[in-house]
């Protein structure tokens, strides 16, 4: 777990961390508050109170960015990444060279609150599976196997994706466990064979 006192502390830290953070905030630095948002808590503290009103609490703001959070963080930006890369963004336009700043911060951050609820259940997906599902979820539209290897290979060429590789985590996908006994599925395939994110307001 990682803290910060500072808003800039925090950003500069993911930056670091995700360069894919780091060159959203270069193109539009007015997503920089959508970023650090997330990891935001507000807590209390007496030890800043003014003298004369010691013994009170002042509120004020910590970021916190969990373990788990990093490597979601991670996973679900290549993800985006090569979806925006091959072309097939959620509503890009066919004019445009690449999806807008502001929204590729929305779909790596829904991901992460679908992340998040899903921990809680005890949903564990592996980087691989995040990264298929980001993928899905930034295309908007239903895609096969390859095209998703394909958009991957070209995001890491020197990874081994491969369509079969793909299938295999998009299987596991369709039967995700969680600890209350449920199964749940995070993508489905139609009859032509591709397949697409479930929408996320039918899954926790």
């Amino acid at each position: 777990m990682n803290t910060f006192e500072r808003r800039g502390d925090v950003l500069r830290f993911l930056s670091a961390e995700v360069p894919l953070l780091s060159e959203l905030i270069h193109e539009q630095p007015g997503v920089a508050d959508a970023i650090a948002a997330p990891f935001a808590i507000e807590v209390m503290d007496a030890g800043r109170a003014p003298a004369k009103i010691r013994g009170l609490f002042v509120r004020r703001c910590r970021w916190v960015v969990q373990a788990d959070d990093l490597q979601a963080l991670k996973a679900i930006g290549d993800g985006v990444k090569a979806a925006a890369g091959a072309g097939f963004f959620v509503n890009l336009a066919a004019s445009a060279a690449a999806p807008a700043a502001g929204a590729v911060v929305g779909v790596l951050f829904a991901l992460l609150t679908l992340l998040r609820q899903a921990w809680k259940k005890g949903a564990a997906l592996s980087e691989d599976e995040m990264a298929v599902l980001a993928a899905l979820t930034a295309a908007g539209r239903p895609l096969a196997s390859a095209r998703i290897a394909e958009a991957l290979i070209r995001q890491k060429p020197d990874t081994d994706w491969d369509a079969a590789r793909v299938s295999k985590v998009l299987s596991a996908l369709t039967k995700v466990r969680l600890t209350d006994g449920s199964v749940k599925a995070f993508v489905a395939q139609d009859a032509e064979e591709s397949w697409s994110a479930v929408d996320p307001g039918l899954l926790l």
